[in-house]
């Protein structure tokens, strides 16, 4: 049985792939505990005296809260992908994985993968127990294909969400 996949990446499914990762992993207390320094810091320069360097601080601490500096940092990443706006085909087979785009026509067997991770929008596979992931839009899939292929990587692989390789 054979799983074919084809779509163009978007900027909206990599913020989606962040968010489900930095969930996967409980990051966000972590940005709480930098946000709380941050404001500590801002509010002891401006005790001193130094009320523009405890501003720039206490506003970098407000752009971690919103979210601002997580999506400019994805932005800047998706910008930087040599395939972003260019189709990709995977082909999910019992063997091995096909990745095709442009160019590259390249077989991937699975043991390169060490975890998937399915979020609402997407399903991303985990590259060799790192935190390098490839995408699988979930809008590219009919029900049937979404349950076959979620078949094959829990067949496959470890599950991040409850293994949190």
């Amino acid at each position: 049985m054979e799983i074919e996949v084809t779509y163009i990446a978007t900027l909206e499914e990599y913020y989606a792939a962040d968010e489900g990762f930095r969930a996967a992993l409980k990051k966000g207390s972590v940005d709480l505990y930098v946000q709380l320094a941050l404001i500590i810091i801002a509010v002891a320069f401006a005790v001193i005296g130094q009320y523009f360097l405890g501003g720039v601080i206490a506003i970098v601490a407000f752009l971690i809260h919103q979210g601002y500096i997580k999506r400019w940092i994805v932005r800047r990443n998706f910008n930087h992908i040599a395939n972003a706006g260019i189709a990709e085909t995977l082909v999910f087979s019992d063997n091995h994985i096909v990745y095709k785009c442009g160019q590259v026509d390249e077989v991937i067997p699975w043991d390169d993968y060490a975890a998937y991770l399915e979020t609402e929008q997407l399903l991303m596979l985990f590259y060799d127990s790192s935190d390098h992931y490839a995408i699988v839009p979930k809008r590219t899939l009919d029900e049937a294909s979404l349950g076959n292929l979620r078949g094959l990587l829990s067949r496959k692989l470890a599950n991040y969400g409850e293994y949190n390789v």
